[in-house]
């Protein structure tokens, strides 16, 4: 149906439940998240149709979003960011529902903990955004967003982002 799952390195992610209906065009999966992190991509006509569970720790998310990121330290606590869209976030007989830029921390054996705002991206400080530069060097400058603690600037060869992404971690705006 168009949908993507990124996973990040040394990830260890189980396929519980795989389903396409090909005359609604419709799906039905099921992801549990053993360690690690994912990022979902799921088709807007997926987002609709479709039933999209993430099981992570102790917690179960319903994903009604396109854009939504898990992270799972293995042990007790798991990390959930909604971009767009609502999630449905159980654990421990408790839900929550996270929307657009929010996310929730779930720790074992307790409830998901209230939502929190997700700061915002940073913003380029150049006008042109979809620019083709044809430099050896490149500084990328954006305006800092408070509150902030550190940034990850990604950049890749390929201009759909799916093959060689490398990641700067940075403490400064540029």
């Amino acid at each position: 149906d168009g949908s993507s799952i990124t996973v990040d390195p040394n990830t260890v992610a189980i396929i519980r439940k795989s389903r396409v209906d090909k005359l609604d065009e419709s799906s039905d999966t099921e992801i549990s998240l053993m360690q690690g992190g994912l990022l979902a991509k799921l088709s807007a006509a997926g987002k609709e149709k479709s039933k999209y569970i993430l099981n992570a720790g102790s917690s179960s998310s319903d994903l009604k979003t396109q854009n939504f990121y898990a992270e799972s330290d293995g042990n007790e606590t798991v990390k959930l960011t909604n971009y767009d869209g609502i999630a449905d976030v159980s654990a421990n007989d408790v839900t929550i529902t996270i929307r657009k830029n929010e996310g929730t921390i779930v720790k074992e054996g307790e409830p998901p903990a209230p939502p929190i705002q997700l700061l915002p991206a940073p913003e380029l400080a150049w006008k042109t955004q979809d620019s083709i530069i044809y430099r050896e060097n490149v500084v990328f400058t954006f305006n800092s967003v408070p509150e902030a603690a550190s940034y990850r600037v990604q950049y890749s060869s390929s201009s759909s982002f799916t093959t060689e992404i490398n990641e700067i971690p940075l403490t400064t705006n540029s």
